[in-house]
């Protein structure tokens, strides 16, 4: 029988053990599924430390770091009391890019089920395969642990064309012949390792976290020479208590955790002279008060680079944001004289030149206190990590034309406590770096959106399903509007045409309007909203922030079988104002005006509303764009812009509602209306259509069709 889709997502881990380093694939390991091949006996000293799945300290828990999900597939009972239980393997790729998820891509040894003590016996468990080969003879049961566990090694498992695709399959008898029943959750999902690792001395746990699971941030500050050394500055600071989301992966508070380390990373060729090649450090708090300082040393030496302890557990609120904690070390030029770096290798992170890794340790806080105080001292760590920028050269502000982006959005009326969204991709305005900004959102990734909300919603969603997957979100405003933030969507750029659903469910105590969006500045019903993309490591912001409004859920409507075209219901007309001829640039200028006058305007018997409408976009029929040089139509909330279609031009701007809108139309060549237009007013005149609504449920109810009137 098909199973429900619940994948068993990846999460690559590592044990702990000081002074080795991920050199081999045996190094690696998953929370839902384990490819450790350390030794029994290493498992052995780990087991009394250890009292949760997958029993071994691991630096990396994330989902995002491995490369495959494992996803249920089918259930064939062969008998009455035998089924196969079978997951396939499918590639997702590394969102993190880890040294294991990069490992595990190319080589999977083994795999680690957490199940039922019940289960774990060759009774219940008769036979597994890998691609049809049986792997009995490598498939072990230990029952030593907390929670059952089954081994199964020697996969095999070579090669991302072999992986992808794998069919590993159980051959289980009753009672556990049953997804349910086989694994140790009712639902048939996994829990991740709990957050009371015990941390005996050779075994150090904490909770890897990257953004936006920390407060805490580490930058470089530059460097100088000064007395016969280079001195390197680096700067400690902290974010936004709303900037920072809870780990999920596995239960931790780290978003407000202390700071008692900073480690920095180093090139490897400084492993055996470093005590030569680096003379001093100081550690300056937000006041420039000196801290600790001393001279580097086996002290400082760790397995990543070099490590600086000594000034104490500083909190979040020892360094709220806006202030700085600095670190400065000092190096003896004969080693290294470079002002423009710091010796820190090649990133283990980011593929980038001039970008060096950073760890940052502290102690968990939840509520205020340390979560040691109440679960005792073996609580895990939180370790961020991160990467800082060697002199980077930063970009002024972000692009926000939202034409230039390939995403838009669609908004539809509510449904009882559910808003549904649709991100849609298109063809985006060609980029041009001549005309637009320095940076091309052409082919932007979707990494975070800010949508501007009723008031009446702040605090009140309760969960956020984009593209079927849950995402974190949180909320804020700027003293006018409000809003929520979708994070960490990580949705690359998606060929025209895709189409992304976004549902968001308010508590059942929220007031129920149509819509979840607030007012926007066009007075209009149109959800605003900004979309980020193409992160810059240089500044730390992104790039794209492509700001809009939302689309209609279908293309606006052309003929009057849609719409409503007559122009007696609508409060606008078109006249001309004049027509200009440049001889020295060969530039002709054809100027309209789009006039808002309700007086002149007859509600429809059957599509009542329309002398409300705004204006969101204009069509212009013409005879030939082909010597078109530019158009413009002002004024509108954004730069109004215009783009090419058959029989004319649609020209874009959001003008909302009430407003005068003048039309300039620059062609090349000595042309007059009559041979721009194909409309026909004492022989010169040009038809246009206006697009809009009037409210959130008839977005793009009223099309009018004008014929142009003037001199």
């Amino acid at each position: 029988m098909p199973l429900k889709a619940m994948p068993l997502k990846a999460m690559p881990c590592r044990e702990v053990v000081p002074g080795d380093e991920v050199k081999r694939m045996e190094d690696c390991c998953i929370v839902n599924w384990s490819t450790a091949s350390s030794t029994r006996a290493q498992e052995q000293s780990l087991v009394a430390a250890l009292d949760v799945f997958p029993f071994c300290s691991c630096i990396d828990y994330r989902c995002g770091s491995a490369p495959y999900d494992l996803i249920p597939d089918t259930i064939e009972q062969i008998s009455p009391d035998v089924s196969i239980m079978c997951f396939t393997y499918v590639y997702t790729g590394c969102v993190y890019p880890s040294q294991c998820c990069q490992t595990l891509t190319d080589d999977i040894f083994k795999m680690e089920f957490s199940t039922e003590f019940a289960c774990t016996n060759k009774q219940s468990v008769i036979n597994t395969t890998i691609n049809g080969e049986t792997k009995m003879g490598s498939t072990f049961f230990d029952t030593e642990f907390a929670t059952a566990k089954i081994r199964i090694t020697n996969l095999q498992l070579k090669g991302q064309d072999i992986i992808t695709g794998s069919k590993l399959c159980l051959w289980v008898t009753s009672p556990c012949d049953t997804f349910e029943e086989f694994f140790e959750n009712d639902d048939g999902t996994f829990n991740p390792p709990l957050p009371v690792i015990p941390k005996p001395k050779t075994v150090c746990d904490c909770i890897s976290i990257y953004e936006p699971n920390t407060r805490w941030r580490l930058n470089w500050r530059g460097a100088d020479t000064n007395n016969g050394l280079v001195y390197y500055r680096f700067g400690v600071t902290t974010a936004p208590a709303h900037w920072c989301a809870e780990v999920t992966y596995r239960e931790g508070y780290c978003c407000n955790s202390t700071m008692d380390t900073i480690e920095l990373s180093m090139d490897p060729i400084f492993n055996s002279n470093y005590f030569y090649a680096f003379k001093d450090f100081w550690i300056f708090d937000v006041d420039n008060i000196p801290l600790v300082q001393g001279p580097v040393g086996t002290g400082q030496k760790t397995p990543m680079g070099l490590s600086f302890a000594g000034f104490g557990s500083m909190t979040v609120d020892d360094i709220p944001p806006g202030s700085e904690m600095t670190l400065t070390i000092s190096m003896d030029p004969a080693y290294w004289n470079d002002t423009s770096q710091f010796p820190c290798g090649p990133s283990r992170l980011v593929e980038q030149d001039g970008v060096c890794d950073y760890a940052l340790h502290g102690l968990q806080v939840r509520d205020g206190g340390l979560l040691q105080d109440i679960l005792g001292p073996n609580v895990p760590q939180c370790c961020p990590e991160g990467v800082y920028i060697e002199n980077p050269e930063g970009l002024c502000g972000c692009s926000d034309n939202k034409l230039l982006s390939p995403w838009r959005l669609a908004a539809r009326p509510a449904i009882g406590t559910t808003f549904d969204f649709r991100i849609l991709s298109t063809t985006p305005q060609r980029w041009s770096p001549l005309e637009d900004s320095i940076v091309n959102c052409n082919a932007m990734d979707l990494d975070r959106m800010r949508l501007y909300i009723h008031a009446d919603y702040v605090d009140m969603v309760t969960s956020a399903i984009f593209d079927g997957e849950s995402v974190n979100y949180t909320f804020g405003n700027d003293g006018v509007q409000y809003w929520i933030e979708l994070r960490d969507l990580m949705m690359p750029y998606q060929q025209p045409d895709t189409v992304l659903p976004l549902v968001l469910t308010v508590s059942p105590d929220a007031p129920m309007h149509s819509s979840m969006c607030g007012e926007n500045p066009l007075g209009s019903a149109e959800c605003e909203y900004v979309f980020f993309g193409k992160w810059n490591l240089p500044d730390l912001d992104y790039q794209c922030c492509a700001h809009g409004y939302s689309e209609p859920d279908f293309m606006p409507a052309t003929d009057a079988t849609c719409c409503d075209a007559n122009k007696f219901h609508s409060p606008y007309s078109v006249e001309i104002l004049g027509f200009n001829f440049d001889r020295p640039t060969v530039r002709s200028t054809l100027t309209m005006s789009v006039k808002f006058n309700a007086e002149m305007c007859v509600d429809s018997e059957t599509n009542a509303g329309c002398c409300d409408t705004d204006v969101k976009t204009m069509f212009m029929e013409m005879k030939t764009t082909d010597d078109l040089v530019s158009l413009s139509a002002t004024p509108s909330a954004r730069t109004s812009t215009y783009y090419k279609v058959p029989g004319g031009v649609m020209i874009e701007g959001d003008f909302g509602t009430g407003t005068t809108i003048t039309v300039s139309i620059v062609m090349f060549g000595n042309h007059n209306v009559g041979t721009i237009c194909t409309g026909s007013w004492a022989g010169a005149a040009c038809h246009f259509q206006l697009h809009g609504g009037y409210t959130f449920n008839a977005h793009s109810a009223c099309c009018a069709s004008h014929i142009t009137t003037g001199p």
